[in-house]
């Protein structure tokens, strides 16, 4: 993992290294570092524990951030959806109608005319 990390990064890739051991030896530079000091592990060699949900919880918060900060998101609905299914688009067309304050009968029309793109047709 540390190879293919040096790699991105001498491609110039931007590159995070996301661990669950602050005490590990330093030597290579990251753009950006995040050591989770979870402490040791209830059950001596057990990785997938503590370290495991920490870790799960950190890629969350950074994967939520990311989502607001490409504007993939109005408040706290995403609003970027691949419409796939009929559950789907049933979610988008409540979706459009809560945001663009219109009826359910409405949302479908404004989603069709787009697509099934909620993001268009709530640009409409």
């Amino acid at each position: 993992m540390l190879g293919a990390l040096a790699e991105a990064k001498k491609r110039g890739a931007q590159t995070i290294l996301l661990t669950c051991n602050p005490e590990r030896t330093r030597g290579e530079t990251f753009d950006l570092e995040i050591d989770l000091a979870t402490g040791p592990e209830l059950l001596t060699g057990s990785t997938r524990l503590k370290a495991g949900t920490a870790t799960k919880i950190a890629l969350n918060i950074i994967s939520t951030g990311a989502m607001v900060a490409l504007g993939k998101v109005r408040g706290n609905l995403m609003i970027d959806l691949a419409i796939s299914n009929t559950k789907l688009r049933d979610r988008a067309t409540r979706l459009v109608a809560e945001l663009a304050k219109c009826s359910y009968a409405e949302a479908v029309e404004r989603l069709q005319r787009h697509n099934w793109n909620p993001r268009a047709a709530l640009e409409e």
